[in-house]
């Protein structure tokens, strides 16, 4: 098949890639509907770590006491932040430091008692959304199927396919629309098993046009190679949430347990609106303010922070950023981020990303027995021309698309010349067996 028309090429693409890349995907999004219930599994299954017992009528220890109680678990690992929640009932977090863990974004978690500075147990914290064991096994398989760093080429090469099908599922649509108008009703009779299987594959995939692009914008976000180079245009395009002057949104020095500077940062965070469960950091050996910032927790659209300093035992704000103050694609970065990770809405944000992942399984499978039953039918219409101004503008937008997303261009360069060896060898076998056959007959067949 020649792959000089535009159109042809995107047929391809779309049903060549759809069958080879399909797996993947389908892959994603099985482990994608255990990581949109995590959230919610997590609680019922730390329930006594997270939650404390009712203290009527009680207030909270300073949070160095808490820290100082914590230290007993772990006395030989330095404290990188300390994680207060506003609403009782709840532990605090005191999270420790660790080399020998997979990466730096896991850390040892220390649950203690607000109210009396009870340990209630430790485990291991992953990531700004306060990932526990559980969720942080789930999110490995969605990102990186257990296969350690390897397994991050399986997600980026899912997510790329997903929006490049997406999009060119949705002008094969409109091409197919056009091209129908005229189209004999005996057509479309000998095509009826097959244009139901098509048309729930097309209205199905319609409707979740929006959810498809989300997730592959969210996903390449995390990714490896996709991941880096957005990552790179956000910071050119200064398009990053800020942080407040004076401190750094990585480096900690040792939480002092004796005194009261964590406690008057925190009190006076909470008296300048900061609420919910708030993240606290020593200051960097170098630096001499505290970072008091709002954690990511459910049906939150924001955060602020707060840069703290102490003078003679009193607490002073140096610096604020306040989410209003964020570059709008950083906001638009954290919440989408936030919906994938289910933690925007709660757990309807859960349901409706499991639906909507069920949803794309569905289309997959019927994409594959479109593709079974494809020997059957009818060969389709003539094809619409493509106009050379949209031609060239398809060409410049899968070149751009490929550079974003290097694994999905060098994987289409690579199923296409796949598909045009085969092309090749088969005219040529085809050559052979008719120069073979006798004449005025056909070929034997061994």
């Amino acid at each position: 098949m020649s792959f000089s028309e535009p159109r042809v090429l995107l047929h391809r693409l779309h049903a060549l890639g759809g069958v080879i890349v399909a797996p993947l995907i389908l892959i994603a999004c099985i482990t994608g509907i255990g990581y949109a219930a995590a959230p919610t599994a997590e609680k019922i299954v730390y329930h006594d770590l997270i939650h404390t017992p009712e203290h009527p009528d009680s207030t909270a220890l300073p949070v160095e006491d808490q820290v100082k109680a914590a230290h007993t678990v772990y006395p030989d690992l330095p404290v990188a932040k300390v994680q207060v929640e506003e609403k009782p009932g709840l532990a605090t977090r005191v999270l420790f430091k660790d080399d020998s863990l997979i990466s730096s974004s896991y850390t040892r978690v220390v649950f203690v008692d607000p109210v009396d500075a009870h340990v209630q147990g430790s485990s291991v914290q992953y990531g700004s959304a306060a990932a526990l064991p559980l969720r942080s096994w789930i999110s490995e398989g969605h990102k990186r199927l257990w296969l350690g760093p390897a397994g991050r080429w399986y997600s980026e090469l899912a997510a790329s396919w997903l929006g490049a099908l997406t999009l060119v599922g949705i002008f094969l649509w409109w091409q197919r629309t056009r091209d129908r108008r005229g189209r004999n009703a005996s057509t479309a009779s000998a095509l009826s098993l097959r244009a139901r299987r098509r048309k729930l594959h097309t209205q199905l995939g319609l409707w979740l046009t929006l959810v498809m692009l989300f997730f592959t914008a969210t996903g390449l976000t995390w990714s490896r190679v996709a991941g880096s180079n957005v990552a790179n245009l956000r910071k050119k395009l200064d398009w990053i949430a800020p942080n407040p002057s004076g401190v750094s949104s990585s480096a900690t020095g040792p939480f002092p347990v004796d005194g009261h500077d964590g406690q008057a940062a925190i009190d006076l965070a909470r008296a300048e609106g900061l609420t919910g469960r708030l993240e606290i950091r020593p200051p960097a050996s170098e630096q001499t303010v505290w970072l008091v910032q709002e954690a990511r927790q459910e049906f939150r659209m924001g955060k602020d922070s707060l840069a703290i300093a102490m003078h003679n035992g009193h607490a002073h704000v140096v610096d604020s950023v306040s989410f209003s103050e964020w570059p709008f694609p950083a906001k638009l970065a954290e919440w989408l981020i936030n919906a994938h990770m289910g933690i925007l809405f709660g757990w309807p944000n859960q349901l409706l990303l499991a639906l909507a992942t069920v949803g794309i399984m569905v289309v997959i499978v019927h994409g594959y027995l479109m593709w079974f039953m494809r020997s059957r039918a009818p060969r389709p219409a003539k094809w619409t021309k493509i106009p050379r101004s949209a031609q060239v503008i398809i060409v410049v937008a899968i070149v751009v698309y490929s550079l974003v997303a290097p694994l999905f261009g060098i994987s289409l360069v690579a199923f296409l010349l796949a598909q045009w060896i085969y092309g090749v060898f088969k005219k040529r076998r085809h050559a052979r067996d008719s120069q073979s056959a006798p004449a005025g007959g056909v070929a034997s067949r061994r």
